[in-house]
């Protein structure tokens, strides 16, 4: 069976993270084996939520694919998506506690961590990268016909980009 390059990265991703967070929760402690049947009682489920991207775009289906490998495979644990705008959003959520974990893009989490870009003034610095991603280039596209050939010559026009995205850190 041939697998296509993003699938097979996504699947290595989710993969690499169940494994984190299986490794996460196991503690050694000192308990007893007789001391581990009197705990055969199931433990409660907990829920958390990965926060993604639009529903269109890649996080979208990556963070998808994560919740279902971590849901099959993490006992105890019951993961779904949440579609947000990304990574900047993203960021702010892990950091106020609204989700667990996310998806984000490096530049976001540089800027956050300087209090810089989309976070001047607001640094955050209660989050952490559990593991690394894919890169993503940065694209700008200008009507055809158009004077524009390079970003300096877009200097003191006005351009757009989804609010909450790291394009608007550009």
């Amino acid at each position: 069976m041939k697998i296509s390059f993003k699938k097979g990265l996504a699947l290595t991703t989710a993969v690499m993270l169940a494994c984190g967070m299986v490794l996460s929760g196991c503690g050694g402690g000192d308990k007893k084996p007789a001391d581990a049947k009197k705990e055969a009682a199931p433990a409660k489920k907990q829920n958390i939520a990965i926060g993604t991207g639009g529903t269109g775009g890649t996080y979208a289906l990556l963070g998808a694919g994560m919740a279902k490998i971590l849901s099959d495979n993490v006992p105890g644990l019951s993961v779904t998506t949440e579609g947000t705008s990304a990574s900047v959003e993203n960021t702010r959520l892990v950091s106020s506690g609204d989700l667990a974990i996310s998806l984000c893009s490096s530049d976001a989490f540089y800027t956050a961590s300087i209090g810089a870009g989309s976070f001047k003034g607001k640094k955050i610095d209660n989050i952490r990268i559990i593991m690394g991603g894919y890169d993503a280039p940065f694209h700008v596209m200008v009507k055809e016909g158009t004077p524009y050939k390079t970003i300096a010559d877009l200097k003191g026009k006005k351009v757009a980009a989804s609010p909450g995205n790291t394009a608007e850190n550009q």
